[in-house]
């Protein structure tokens, strides 16, 4: 019995360890996913000058995007009638997202911009935006890169120590 209960605490340090390594992964993924949004955004707003709440459900509708709360949120929240900024604003602070705070704050000013301003005013923003936006994904590509694996040793090593103290 204590052989298995040393075993689960084994288990589960491990998983913790597992657990923060694929929160990595999944935000890496999200700012990517990120990036490709916002270049197509730009390229809705530059080439079909549709109103803001069309796009926001053009993008959502993609198959690439699918899967991305801050389109799909952005998209729900035109469709229900918001104002664009405010649906924005909303999708930002979406809690199905992988985005880091400091993430989230770097997207969040689009909120004031998208369909309050004129073409280029929102073009520039987009691709400020899509700067700082590309820096923290490999800022957090790197991160992933040197943390991840030794997320996962720590946490098996946390959980062999534990067993080591308790046999």
């Amino acid at each position: 019995m204590k052989l298995v209960g040393i075993a689960m605490i084994v288990a589960c340090t491990a998983g913790l360890g597992l657990l923060r390594a694929c929160r990595m992964s999944a935000r890496v993924a999200e700012l990517e996913r990120c990036l490709s949004f916002l270049d197509s955004l730009e390229e809705e707003l530059r080439y079909t000058r549709a109103p803001i709440g069309r796009i926001a459900a053009s993008l959502a509708g993609r198959e690439e995007y699918a899967r991305l709360p801050l389109a799909r949120e952005w998209a729900r929240g035109c469709q229900e009638g918001k104002p664009s900024w405010e649906a924005f604003q909303r999708a930002v602070e979406s809690r199905d997202s992988s985005l880091a705070p400091g993430d989230r704050q770097t997207v969040a000013p689009l909120a004031q911009v998208l369909g309050c301003t004129d073409l280029e005013g929102q073009l520039s923003a987009i691709r400020l935006v899509s700067t700082l936006l590309g820096r923290r994904l490999e800022e957090a590509t790197r991160q992933k890169d040197s943390r991840a694996r030794m997320d996962i040793s720590l946490g098996v090593l946390a959980g062999a120590a534990a067993a080591v103290l308790l046999w």
